[in-house]
């Protein structure tokens, strides 16, 4: 069954405090706060009109001054502003409003990452017409507290009911599967649903794909795509959906990026096509890149070579989406990024293989503005190393080994054999890097589909954070995590 392990902690000292006072209404506003932030670490450096006989705020000035309010709201964490969206009408159409909200956005240069949504099936499974999966809220600070985490409205998400869908059905003439999570890019989810007609012509494989901002329950529908939902073959069409979200540059849009191919042309020139939708103008176009060929950004002129590359959603960092393959050699180095801006397709640079070895990448993963890669030489499939990528794309820098040996005796790991006949133990890489800033690198490591645990790289100690039944995981030795493991950031993005 699954559950929490371990035990709540006192917040951190140090933590920038707020304090609220709330004043009586009179008749003609719905309240009148006055709100006056302390920090005992740093300051806004705003000045603040302030009552010659008190240490507080004029109300008068802060309720009859949308402009001072605004700055002051624009200082508070996301979770206050949901809650302060109940004080009155005023800071509700305040709080609400795009602008506003793209002007909070963009005063951050990371984000505190409090937390995981992993996918796993519903136990036990209910009606057709029920959510098929759901998703545990892993924290990743220690801190198991909804209301202090998460903005005071409890978890974001467990299940995907925002919109009403068709019920799952994979008998009929018509196929409908579940909704489900494909990405997550700063504050914001890409999730997809497919309904398919494969029993007659012209065979239909459409993709339905929602925006869902979790923190402010608000979702879009994307129209549907005019390139490629008449189809020869089943797998012909998507191959990888991922969201592109940059609040800091672009708080007001975003892009979806589609990777798909024609299964008659594929066999032969190995051609992927790249279809971009733009929020900005509500509308879908095929990259100019497109086709584009995986056989000159390889070594290996093997067909198929970006395949299993492109099965999972990309890695926003650097305004770029990367993907990368599984296993790589010196002769098969099939990885690339896509430039959104210059609209490229670019070959993205490997380590070096020791010893003509094998590399079995286990992660690649982006968390506040780093680009983290995690891997093991097939050889030697006990010790990880892990990688950071310069800005420029120059190379991968080595910043931590991790032996094993530990989490192997302490949990009687078992282990795997992939079909290139490497060994490989049986834990998942769900997530590397620092939930919020100035604190200690994080390992996430899925222990034998059953035990989660957090791994600190600096102390080189783990602590258990939550335990699954294997039965109702749906990510596969071979998969990885990547598409089934999604970073929360709270956000009031607009979608």
């Amino acid at each position: 069954m699954d559950g929490w392990l371990g035990e709540k902690v006192a917040p951190m000292s140090g933590r920038k405090q707020y304090s609220y006072a709330i004043l009586e209404p009179d008749g003609d506003d719905d309240m009148r706060v006055f709100t006056r932030m302390l920090s005992s670490s740093s300051s806004s450096g705003m000045n603040f009109p302030v009552d010659n006989n008190s240490s507080s705020l004029s109300a008068t000035k802060v309720a009859n001054n949308s402009d001072i309010l605004s700055q002051i709201l624009l200082c508070l964490p996301v979770k206050s502003l949901l809650i302060f969206k109940s004080v009155s009408k005023k800071w509700l159409f305040l709080i609400s409003d795009p602008y506003f909200a793209n002007n909070h956005s963009c005063r951050k240069t990371s984000f505190k990452i409090p937390g995981l949504f992993i996918e796993k099936l519903r136990r036990p499974s209910g009606p057709p017409d029920d959510p098929e999966f759901e998703f545990p809220f892993i924290f990743l600070n220690n801190d198991n507290d909804d209301d202090a985490t998460t903005g005071g409205g409890g978890v974001p998400l467990k299940t995907l009911d925002f919109v009403e869908v068709p019920p799952r059905n994979w008998e009929g003439p018509i196929a409908e599967t579940s909704l489900r999570i494909e990405h997550s890019c700063n504050g914001l989810l890409c999730c997809t649903r497919i309904t398919s007609q494969m029993a007659k012509e012209p065979r239909i494989v459409i993709h339905h794909i929602y925006i869902y901002n979790p923190t402010t329950k608000r979702y879009k529908a994307l129209p549907r795509s005019p390139f490629r939902d008449v189809v020869k073959d089943y797998w012909n069409g998507v191959k990888s959906v991922s969201l592109a979200f940059d609040p800091i540059k672009s708080p007001d849009h975003y892009q979806v990026i589609c990777i798909w191919v024609d299964i008659g042309k594929f066999e032969e020139h190995d051609l992927y096509y790249i279809e971009i939708y733009y929020s900005k103008t509500n509308s879908w176009r095929l990259s100019a890149e497109s086709p584009f060929s995986a056989r000159p950004l390889s070594s290996s002129r093997a067909p198929g070579v970006l395949w299993n590359c492109f099965l999972r959603p990309g890695v926003f960092w650097n305004g770029c989406l990367h993907w990368i393959s599984i296993f790589s050699t010196m002769e098969d180095e099939a990885s690339v990024y896509f430039d959104i801006e210059q609209d490229l397709v670019k070959p993205l640079p490997l380590p070096a293989v020791p010893n003509d070895d094998v590399w079995n990448f286990k992660y690649i993963g982006e968390c506040r503005n780093h680009l983290y890669l995690v891997g093991l030489i097939g050889s030697c499939p006990d010790n990880y190393s892990i990688f950071e990528m310069e800005k420029d794309y120059s190379g991968w820098n080595l910043i931590y080994k991790l032996d094993l040996e530990r989490i192997i005796n302490a949990y009687h790991l078992d282990t795997v054999t992939h079909y290139n006949n490497t060994m490989d133990y049986y834990v998942w890489v769900m997530f590397l890097g620092e939930a919020e800033e100035k604190s200690s690198t994080k390992l996430v490591l899925l222990i034998n589909a059953t035990q989660l645990i957090s791994y600190d790289l600096k102390e080189m100690s783990y602590r258990e954070i939550y335990h699954f039944d294997p039965k109702t995981l749906t990510m596969t030795p071979g998969s990885g995590s990547r598409g089934y493991v999604h970073q929360y950031i709270p956000s009031l993005a607009c979608v």
